[in-house]
């Protein structure tokens, strides 16, 4: 079905009907803007080839007022940025970074400038999408096919998209039905949906099926994402402890199951602030990647359902984490200083583990170009000796 667009007059016309109605309405010297034509007007504004980076971390000066997140271009989600509130308010984040602050309303920034230095500069909150748009790195979405040549994508795959983007999905659905958690679009569509994801890094996969788990505590069925549509680095993460805790680990499209002494189980990862447990099976949302505090809560569940080892499990998610944003980086070095008193030995390990990192941050922090606590500081340069 086929939006059309006269002067301040929105119509829909039947797929079977849309040229002849818009060649009829040509003829009588009619303008028309087909969504067609919306989606091929974008292609002159996004470019995938546009792709823009994030620069060196600096220490950037922000008001201490309210909370602070920044948009990590590898997850496309807002995560929470730790602001420094001594002499002096700021924020560790990385230059060409888009920050909002939650204060009187939701404030929208964008780090400019150098290493040396930077400041964060007020932006529009259209204008910090579209900058969005060209630092998110590659991501896949899949979608199936439904009988009535009807086509189903999760919202979880289009997070943070620009607001126009998302209305023209919405505009491209073939009936007036909504589907709570997914767009729905005509499959003789496809190639529009397709080329309007390309513009913003999002690869379109067709699958047979989406796996539809329902649980005790979940009222109503959920989606689950696919392995594959996850960070790799955060997956092996989980299964590298796993199998640490003595689990025999297999993986599937959609499935990480384990076997321990006790029983099997099932792990699914899907789009949801909470974890849902079955008799076989946990339903692990996925923030909890992102999230050792979470992880090792979900894994101690695992751990006894399952009959697996008894290790330091808070060390084994800190040797095995992956630096991947400056949040990674932050939490390993606070792991680092708080193992410190403990067992020093294991603080080794965690810097050793990521010595380049680690150490690249210490110098940034010697040559005042980032701030920390006096305490973390002294910390992390006797563990680098």
């Amino acid at each position: 079905m086929e939006r059309g667009y006269m002067g301040s007059f929105t119509f829909v016309t039947p797929k079977e009907k849309k040229q002849e109605i818009i060649d009829r309405l040509k003829d009588v010297g009619i303008p028309i803007h087909s969504l067609t034509d919306h989606i091929a007007k974008y292609s002159k504004i996004y470019q995938s080839s546009r792709k823009k980076t994030l620069g060196d971390l600096s220490f950037v000066k922000l008001p201490p007022n309210g909370s602070w997140e920044w948009m990590n271009p590898t997850t496309r989600r807002w995560e929470y940025l730790t602001v420094f509130k001594s002499v002096v308010s700021g924020a560790n984040v990385r230059i060409n970074s888009i920050i909002k602050q939650e204060y009187r309303g939701t404030n929208f920034f964008k780090v400019i400038g150098s290493k040396e230095n930077c400041s964060a500069v007020p932006i529009s909150k259209i204008a910090a999408y579209n900058m969005m748009t060209d630092q998110f790195n590659d991501s896949t979405a899949f979608w199936i096919e439904k009988p009535g040549n009807i086509s189903v994508i999760s919202r979880s795959y289009l997070s943070n998209i620009p607001a126009d983007f998302f209305n023209t999905m919405v505009r491209l659905r073939p009936t007036e039905t909504h589907l709570k958690g997914f767009l729905l679009f005509d499959s003789d569509d496809f190639p529009l949906v397709e080329r309007l994801l390309s513009m913003i890094r999002i690869k379109l996969v067709l699958q047979s099926d989406i796996k539809i788990i329902q649980t005790r505590t979940t009222p109503t069925d959920a989606t689950v994402f696919y392995l594959d549509s996850l960070e790799k680095e955060r997956i092996d993460t989980v299964t590298n402890i796993l199998q640490k805790l003595g689990g025999i680990v297999e993986k599937s499209e959609n499935t990480i199951s384990v076997t321990g002494r006790k029983k099997p189980m099932k792990l699914f990862f899907y789009d949801s602030a909470k974890n849902s447990i079955s008799a076989n099976s946990i339903l692990i949302s996925n923030n909890v990647l992102t999230d050792p505090e979470r992880l090792e809560d979900t894994i101690k569940v695992i751990k006894n359902t399952c009959g697996l080892n008894n290790e330091f499990l808070d060390f084994l998610i800190a040797v095995n984490w992956p630096i991947i944003t400056s949040k990674d980086l932050d939490f390993l070095i606070q792991a680092a200083v708080d193992f410190y008193p403990l067992n020093k030995e294991k603080a080794k390990q965690i810097v050793s583990k990521n010595h380049t990192a680690i150490k690249n941050w210490y110098k940034d922090v010697v040559d005042d170009k980032i701030k920390v606590q006096p305490e973390t500081s002294f910390i992390i340069g006797k563990l680098l000796r």
